[in-house]
């Protein structure tokens, strides 16, 4: 009796391994769950080197792109000391130096693990020409009083009263602003309403028009278009998604497991008290 007792006992236990485990390969196998996990963020910096200064713009995107294009904004800007880099025909090596300021700066704002990644982009417009404050369309018209937007007819009226003024009152009156930038003004205001009136035909949308400087913290200019337009040629990111199974899954599955694993040492146990008693 004793011994069909303990026979018994090991065909219950062992019937309670089988089951177990199977629960536990079953739960291992079952209802597992795809996680994207955050993609890594990328940057980008261009070198705007304009007519008479060089600006720095660092931008960034999520890596894994959409259309193979990036979702750029503007993390960072940094104005280069110094003139535009035209200035440096005679000495080409200190048209480098003056950049390696507002690179340290960008290096900073980029994460250690990106820096090695991140590419470098000289866009020269201006400041590589032999002629020369025309573009700007902000700067000119801010100068003029005339931002974000103004009736058209006192932008006329305001460029042609500002044109009208000898160098004496023009300098008199603008103490802080240096004689490059001043003497230009004029002539680009003229130029920026040629372009706008007579090319685009913008007369009956005036009030539509806004000159600015920035929108939700990026700046406006070729840059950021430039930047877009890259991305086609950075590579995007493979897909960072993992698999796995819910936390109270995973607990149930390392329960049983255990509970198998007691079990096959109550087994073991019984047998070799078993063959102490024969």
């Amino acid at each position: 009796m004793g011994i069909q007792m303990k026979a018994l006992l090991l065909g219950a236990a062992m019937a309670a391994v089988a089951c177990t485990t199977i629960i536990a390969l079953i739960l291992s196998l079952a209802n597992h769950q795809t996680l994207d996990r955050p993609y890594s963020t990328q940057y980008g910096i261009v070198f705007d080197a304009g007519s008479t200064h060089t600006a720095l713009f660092l931008y960034q995107w999520l890596g894994n792109k959409e259309n193979n294009t990036g979702i750029v904004s503007q993390k960072q800007s940094c104005d280069v000391d110094g003139d535009g880099i035209s200035s440096y025909v005679q000495n080409p090596l200190a048209a480098g130096e003056s950049l390696k300021k507002c690179l340290d700066v960008a290096k900073a704002a980029i994460p250690e693990g990106e820096r090695k990644t991140t590419p470098v982009y000289l866009g020269a417009t201006a400041g590589m020409r032999l002629l020369r404050a025309f573009s700007a369309y902000f700067y000119t018209f801010d100068f003029l009083g005339l931002v974000p937007k103004a009736p058209l007819t006192q932008v006329l009226s305001t460029i042609e009263t500002h044109c009208n003024k000898n160098w004496t009152s023009l300098t008199a009156e603008n103490p802080n602003i240096t004689a490059k930038y001043l003497k230009d003004y004029c002539a680009s205001a003229h130029y920026i309403m040629t372009i706008l009136l007579k090319g685009y035909k913008f007369n009956n949308t005036w009030d539509q028009i806004s000159f600015v400087k920035q929108v939700a913290d990026t700046d406006i200019g070729w840059t950021l278009g430039y930047m877009l337009n890259l991305t086609n040629m950075i590579p995007s990111e493979w897909s960072r998604a993992v698999t796995g199974v819910p936390h109270s899954q995973w607990a149930a599955q390392i329960f049983f497991i255990v509970f198998a694993l007691f079990l096959s040492l109550l087994i073991i146990a019984i047998l070799f008290v078993r063959d102490l008693s024969q």
